[in-house]
């Protein structure tokens, strides 16, 4: 799991391993490309490669905005978060999972794509 939030990764794994799944936490901020891809380097050195990516962040520095209310700068923080976010986050695992046959892709929140390889 990632999450730029590390209280709340400690949490989820702690909730996770009382029901006997094993789970590590790493923290980094999707809008942070070094850090994201620092994660999932990690990850790969820890357990070898990826298979499966769930990814749904929530994102955003500004609260809900009315439609009205939108501006050049809270659009671009969202866009940020989820489609660079995603980007990165494709951009980091697909290839292995191309190479090695398998893998799958669940991105999801304001948009729903599923990507399997295999």
């Amino acid at each position: 799991m990632i999450s730029r939030n590390q209280s709340k990764l400690v949490d989820l794994v702690l909730e996770l391993e009382e029901q006997n799944i094993a789970a590590t936490g790493f923290a980094a901020d999707l809008y942070s490309k070094e850090q994201l891809e620092g994660a999932f380097a990690t990850i790969k050195e820890k357990f070898g490669s990826i298979d499966v990516v769930e990814f749904s962040p929530t994102v955003g520095n500004y609260p809900p905005t009315p439609a009205w209310q939108v501006t050049d700068e809270n659009a671009l923080d969202i866009f940020n978060g989820f489609m660079i976010g995603a980007i990165r986050t494709v951009q980091s695992v697909l290839p292995d999972m191309i190479k090695e046959g398998e893998g799958a892709l669940c991105l999801r929140r304001a948009y729903l794509q599923f990507i399997r390889c295999k």
